[in-house]
């Protein structure tokens, strides 16, 4: 592949970073610098295994929010 997504997997890559915010969320973790740039794509999406197309990284900023 060589760098450029369709809109399909873009969507994917999005919609993969979506859930694992989401994960975190439901465990208490606020990830507070969510941005295209914390965003990373796998490196062939079209092939990716359903789940990691995409993926949210960088938690300096993050903070655990405890619930209870």
């Amino acid at each position: 592949m060589d760098g450029r997504f369709g809109n399909l997997e873009l969507l994917r890559g999005w919609l993969a970073a979506l859930d694992a915010h989401k994960f975190l969320s439901k465990q208490g973790i606020l990830h507070r610098d969510i941005s295209a740039g914390n965003i990373m794509f796998a490196a062939n999406p079209a092939t990716a295994t359903p789940g990691t197309e995409g993926l949210l990284n960088d938690l300096d900023y993050a903070l655990y929010h405890n619930r209870g």
